[in-house]
């Protein structure tokens, strides 16, 4: 081929991040290259409160027809839709990005971090270069915010020597499973019945009847007993 004072344009193969090659009297010359495609899965934190906290999650890719989210892909997420989290936006879309909104809902159970597992995936069909990558998968963690603890009623007792009195005692919030209280007096002439209260997912928020008595002593002295309710379990 002639190349002595022509100009010879070659195209790569037909793709948007090709550069154009020039001949000039035999000497090469490359243009600057198309910037490479913006492309991924991202998410705004990898935590989140249960409170109300939100985490955004964007799948972009700028050659895609279509792009998607998903969550939960192995099905192994211990957190659950519409109980520990919601989502807000579209999961899947044609064009080259989508953005959902991961919302975490409160309860009253004292429940251990649960996890979300969040993948993304682009497509392009129509190019000859065309593609299905996935991205991820991406573990976002819903933290808790509440503390086992229990609500006495009333919060003290005045009682003669030789009386008893009582009071209630209720969780502070639902547990997943069987808690038990276990209540100690500091004195030993303070006997408490029962020394321990059983609650269940079903009756915490059902006040259970402590009994505390008062003993005899050859003093004159008015005295003080603390009493502990110690949840556990």
């Amino acid at each position: 081929m002639e190349l002595q004072g022509r100009l010879v344009r070659l195209l790569a193969a037909r793709t948007r991040r090709a550069a154009a090659v020039f001949l000039i009297a035999g000497v090469v010359l490359l243009a600057a290259p198309i910037p490479a495609l913006a492309a991924g899965l991202t998410v705004s934190a990898t935590t989140m409160a249960e409170d109300g906290g939100t985490v955004t999650v964007t799948v972009s890719h700028s050659d895609a027809d279509a792009v998607s989210i998903i969550i939960d892909a192995d099905g192994n997420d211990t957190a659950t839709e519409d109980t520990d989290y919601s989502v807000s936006g579209e999961l899947s879309t044609l064009g080259t990005s989508i953005t959902a909104t991961i919302t975490g809902l409160d309860d009253s159970e004292v429940d251990p971090a649960e996890t979300i597992s969040i993948s993304g995936r682009a497509i392009n069909v129509e190019d000859f270069t065309g593609f299905d990558i996935s991205y991820g998968p991406i573990t976002v963690t819903i933290t808790d915010d509440d503390e086992r603890g229990v609500t006495v009623s009333p919060a003290s007792l005045d009682i003669d020597e030789g009386d008893s009195e009582s009071y209630t005692v209720v969780l502070d919030t639902q547990p997943t499973g069987t808690v038990t209280v276990t209540v100690t007096s500091d004195h030993t002439e303070v006997t408490v019945s029962p020394a321990s209260l059983t609650f269940t997912t079903s009756n915490w928020n059902t006040p259970q009847t402590v009994t505390v008595s008062a003993g005899h002593d050859d003093d004159v002295a008015d005295e003080t007993a603390e009493l502990t309710n110690n949840p556990s379990g």
